[in-house]
């Protein structure tokens, strides 16, 4: 089952449930670490008591030998160790109390051993005083009594050492074990926690994934005008932004749609009817149905004849665009006379040139290409009448041919006033013209040069321009020559 969250929640969820994880097995570890310090305060204590329990054994013997030894010999010294080993004694019992006063059971335990212990001291004591008041007879009983009281107290004693040397004995061994445990769970820790991030990541990195498969995927369907797959489910930023791709998708192929039809209705509505248009004013001028008109009417019948011309051209150039771009433009290639080319392109733009009277300087050329026919004079008119556009009256326009490896470059210069460096970046781009005054004065629509440069690479060549200020301009392009020329161009990506 796939959890529904955005993109910034599995990035929460991402960081905040390792973490949750790591502070449990921090807890974890440190009530471990906690067990193992109480079996170390454990051990201690039971060193700390069997410490205890020997100087005890050791003052209670040393006060009863100093007690024998006084009662016997009279003499003070014994006396002064026996009341100091009583002292010591009873420091001992009071530093014991206080090592176990937190530890109730323990306390219990130590009970039976300090009633003996005051029972042995009051007897020593009784002993003393009845000895010193010179009662012989009680010498024997004191004997039989004391070695009792000394086993009993001796027994209690072994209690007590015999339970802490369990624990001080133990406690290594619980320590050790709780050693290999603490370094188990560390090592569980560590690769719990790798992998339950990595389970984590992996989870949602392979949804994400997917799903950014599903919109890239959708990206090259819309490239190649394929239908594109069903909208993301889920409502996180990839389920959106595919949402918005679906729409955006669908008023981009809306308007693709209008815009066929206003192509088509251009095509079929306009275009037609201006070329009929055309030719009715051309029969005009030349009186082929009736007396040739002149005059003042002639003159205007010529401007309407050239104007329409002119929109006619509009029309094919925006047509030819729209084809390059929608990648419909086919091209019919074979290997041509490049001399055929320039005679057809003059021949076209001769009256154009005439009527501005500028001159043609085009070589006699045996230079072939392989390239379609038609749309290489369409190229080299749209140049050629560039260039009179240009020109000064009475100009000279110079078309050059060199031949390089597998290609041919053609070169067409003018005299005109040449283009503004700024300007040469983006005189070849769809609705761009220079802007310079001389360019705004002879007007355009910026599609001519545009699509120039699309039958060009079609062809697999290149075009560019040189120009400077006052210097006129020269605008040149490379085809190749074979159609293995061709070929290997394309495969490499670049134009010869």
């Amino acid at each position: 089952m796939r959890l529904n969250l955005r993109l910034s929640h599995k990035g929460l969820v991402l960081i905040a449930v390792p973490l949750a994880f790591e502070l449990f097995t921090f807890a974890w570890l440190y009530t471990a670490l906690l067990g193992a310090e109480q079996e170390i305060r454990r051990e201690a204590y039971a060193k700390d008591v069997q410490r205890h329990m020997n100087n005890m054994t050791q003052l209670i013997v040393g006060a009863s030998t100093a007690l024998v030894y006084y009662c016997t010999t009279a003499n003070q010294s014994f006396l002064a160790r026996y009341k100091r080993s009583k002292a010591e004694l009873a420091l001992d019992f009071k530093e014991l109390t206080e090592l176990q006063k937190d530890k109730p059971g323990e306390l219990a335990a130590l009970k039976p051993l300090h009633e003996a212990s005051d029972r042995a001291v009051m007897y020593m004591d009784e002993a003393r005083r009845a000895l010193e008041m010179g009662d012989e007879s009680r010498k024997t009983e004191f004997i039989l009594n004391w070695r009792n009281l000394l086993g009993h107290l001796f027994d209690e004693i072994d209690k007590v050492s015999l339970h802490c040397k369990s624990i001080a004995e133990t406690a290594p061994e619980l320590e050790e074990y709780r050693r290999v445990i603490l370094k188990q769970l560390v090592l569980l820790a560590i690769f719990a926690s790798i992998g339950l991030a990595a389970g984590l990541a992996l989870y949602f990195n392979r949804d994400t994934a997917r799903r950014l498969r599903v919109l890239m995927e959708n990206t090259q369907r819309f490239a190649k005008g394929e239908p594109l797959a069903r909208t993301l489910e889920g409502s996180d930023e990839i389920g959106e932004l595919d949402q918005v791709f679906h729409q955006m998708a669908d008023t981009i192929t809306e308007q693709a749609r209008q815009k066929q039809e206003f192509v088509a209705m251009i095509t079929h509505d306009m275009r037609s009817p201006l070329t009929a248009v055309v030719g009715a004013l051309a029969m005009l001028t030349e009186g082929i149905h009736g007396d040739r008109i002149a005059g003042r009417n002639l003159e205007i019948v010529e401007r309407c004849e050239t104007s329409l011309q002119r929109i006619v051209r509009l029309i094919n150039d925006l047509l030819d665009a729209e084809k390059i771009a929608a990648g419909k433009m086919e091209i019919h290639c074979d290997t041509l006379a490049l001399s055929s080319v320039f005679d057809s392109a003059v021949q076209t733009v001769q009256p154009l040139a005439e009527e501005k009277k500028v001159s043609f300087v085009v070589p006699a050329v045996s230079n072939m290409v392989y390239a379609d026919g038609d749309r290489m004079v369409q190229v080299m008119v749209n140049l050629f009448s560039n260039a009179i556009k240009f020109s000064p009256s009475g100009g000279k326009i110079t078309a050059a041919v060199q031949e390089r490896d597998c290609s041919v470059e053609v070169r067409i210069s003018d005299e005109g006033p040449g283009i503004p460096e700024s300007d040469l970046a983006i005189i070849f781009q769809r609705f761009q013209q220079s802007k310079s005054t001389s360019a705004r004065i002879k007007g355009g629509t910026g599609l001519g040069l545009a699509v120039c440069k699309d039958i060009i690479e079609l062809h697999k060549g290149t075009i560019g321009v040189e120009s400077r200020l006052g210097q006129g301009s020269t605008f040149w392009f490379c085809l190749p020559i074979t159609k293995g020329a061709m070929e290997k161009a394309a495969s490499s990506g670049t134009a010869s």
